[in-house]
């Protein structure tokens, strides 16, 4: 039987996490969420072990990666490092045990990956005291850099004219006016400076995350207004997100 073509699994891929809220799936549970015509397109059915949905994808091509721990493998829609920023994002102030229970990666790599944040300044480390009956503990809770998240002075907005142009240019330069290094900012705050028409931005952080300028994460709402949240970025698809990385 020929191996279906990276572009197909791709294709499939897109729309499966696109119907979701999640950024990793068991290989079992993504074959679950198939419809007919995809399982169809792949060759597998409902009863299709582990290993023949892996082969039915054959080998996956950016930003997808096949991820396995312990006895189970697990579909990322990012780079392992991507992924587990966003995991952070929206549980902030985990610890590294709590993080390891439910995020897919072997202990080894997930420190690897941890580290790798924690140097280049994404995330924050926080000793916290923990409290058990014959002895004290501290641990060490994982946080995304909330420096971003603080209101900074209002700059000036950029006309549209100044868009028409290159809007990938302009789009960047707004990015690092207002994130100053950061690796999360908010996407509010570029659509105001920008100050594009709603329907052109929508569709140019569309363009820009369709041909992966940037990756789009979603973090907590809850955090925002309700004005900060509509002048975010939900999807067709009614997803909400938060902040933009420039990849």
């Amino acid at each position: 039987m020929p191996k279906n073509t990276s572009n197909t699994s791709s294709d499939i891929l897109k729309s499966v996490f696109h119907r979701s809220e999640k950024g990793f799936f068991r290989v079992l549970e993504m074959r679950n969420l198939l419809t007919r015509d995809e399982r169809s397109q792949l060759k597998i059915t409902k009863r299709s072990n582990q290993k023949q949905v892996l082969d039915a994808l054959g080998t996956l091509t950016s930003p997808y990666s096949p991820q396995k721990k312990g006895s189970s493998w697990f579909i990322l829609n990012k780079s392992p490092q991507d992924a587990l920023l966003e995991y952070i994002a929206q549980a902030s102030g985990q610890t590294i045990g709590e993080i390891a229970k439910g995020f897919p990666l072997k202990q080894e790599e997930l420190y690897k990956e941890a580290d790798k944040l924690v140097e280049q300044g994404t995330v924050t480390l926080k000793i916290q005291p923990r409290q058990k009956i014959k002895r004290s503990s501290i641990e060490l809770h994982f946080y995304l850099d909330e420096q971003q998240g603080g209101e900074t002075e209002t700059k000036e907005t950029v006309s549209p004219s100044q868009t028409d142009s290159d809007p990938v240019q302009a789009f960047k330069a707004a990015y690092d006016d207002i994130g100053s290094g950061r690796h999360f900012v908010k996407i509010f705050k570029i659509r105001r400076h920008l100050n594009l028409p709603r329907e052109d931005f929508d569709n140019l952080i569309k363009t820009l995350a369709n041909e992966e300028y940037i990756m789009l994460n979603m973090g907590n709402p809850g955090k925002l207004s309700e004005k900060e949240r509509l002048d975010s970025f939900q999807d067709e698809h009614g997803n909400l997100y938060i902040t933009v990385t420039w990849r």
